[in-house]
């Protein structure tokens, strides 16, 4: 790779960070589009001489050739290939260095959409949260801090549909106790929404923003976030506390993004409105909302058990 276009990823990697990318997400497209350049430089191209054809044939080199380690790539990685592919070129249009975005041309690769396994049942996932809220049993003040905001986390989490990053930006003028609700500044897309507490999250985060988290923020870098940590630490914090409890609990392991799945899953269970959901969770697009309308084998098999003809018939009866 030569110093020309060594300075046009810089300059992609800058435009990622100035669009409102995060760093991770910036590093991650940088990566593909690296990978774009390799498929490029196979075929003596350098990046602003490549048509639809050669962005068409970029899906198949990634189906070909695969991942490092030998192993195919599924449909999602490689559409991620094409999103960041696209993105370079959409900074190379805005750097007038080419006209046109070949990966505009191309039919993409489908993703099918599949039900996240990020997600407990609604009685595991009260087994959880009662677990969390005893954080009195730690062995140490510090471990029972950790565990302590794990609690509020969860809880923020579990009410209100939140994203980490989302929760972990929240200052307390965003919280408003007495109407129950959070307001979100900057969520996915950048766009502002009102999301809702319910009773007892709205309780545990009023104690906590009144009393206690001057005690339990002494000494962090930035005390103007309401959880006093940055978006990685608190991720970090809570997937490590996660672990712990799911394997102390036999339960299957989530992340804190797994509430956000588990209040989508069990809104629709309990008969909430898909649309409703959609406002909760802030979709933008009611597609993304409606992946919690597909059910998995283990629910489909549970229906067809209780609701099948033949149950009914036998339960009737009546043996000599």
């Amino acid at each position: 790779m030569n110093g020309e276009q060594e300075a046009l990823l810089q300059g992609f990697f800058t435009h990622c960070l100035a669009s409102g990318y995060r760093r991770k997400t910036a590093n991650w497209m940088l990566r593909n589009v690296k990978r774009y350049f390799e498929y490029l430089a196979d075929r003596g191209l350098k990046p602003e001489d490549a048509r639809p054809a050669d962005a068409e044939s970029f899906q198949g080199y990634l189906v070909e050739t695969g991942r490092l380690d030998g192993k195919p790539y599924g449909e999602g990685s490689i559409a991620c290939f094409i999103k960041a592919a696209s993105a370079f070129y959409e900074f190379l249009k805005s750097m007038k260095k080419v006209i046109a975005n070949p990966f505009k041309a191309i039919v993409r690769i489908k993703v099918k959409k599949k039900l996240p396994r990020n997600f407990l049942k609604e009685a595991e996932m009260n087994l959880l949260l009662q677990a969390l809220g005893r954080f009195d049993e730690a062995k140490s003040v510090k471990e029972a801090v950790r565990r302590y905001k794990t609690h509020l986390v969860a809880e923020l989490l579990y009410s209100t549909g939140l994203r980490i990053r989302e929760a972990a930006r929240l200052t307390p003028a965003d919280i408003d106790f007495e109407r129950g609700t959070v307001l979100v500044e900057e969520g996915k897309g950048g766009f502002r929404r009102d999301c809702f507490l319910n009773e007892y999250a709205r309780d545990i985060l009023k104690l906590y923003a009144d009393e206690l988290r001057s005690l339990t923020e002494n000494g962090l870098s930035n005390c103007t976030l309401l959880f006093g940590s940055s978006e990685d630490a608190l991720g970090k914090m809570m997937n490590q506390e996660l672990r712990r409890s799911c394997r102390d609990l036999k339960l299957k392991t989530i992340t804190s993004h797994g509430f956000r799945h588990s209040l989508g899953v069990h809104l629709l269970r309990s008969g909430c409105d898909i649309r409703h959901i959609q406002e909760i969770l802030g979709h933008r697009r009611l597609k993304n909302t409606e992946i919690y309308t597909r059910v998995d084998k283990e629910d489909l098999k549970s229906v067809l058990d209780a609701c099948h003809p033949r149950r009914f018939a036998h339960s009737h009866e009546n043996p000599e």
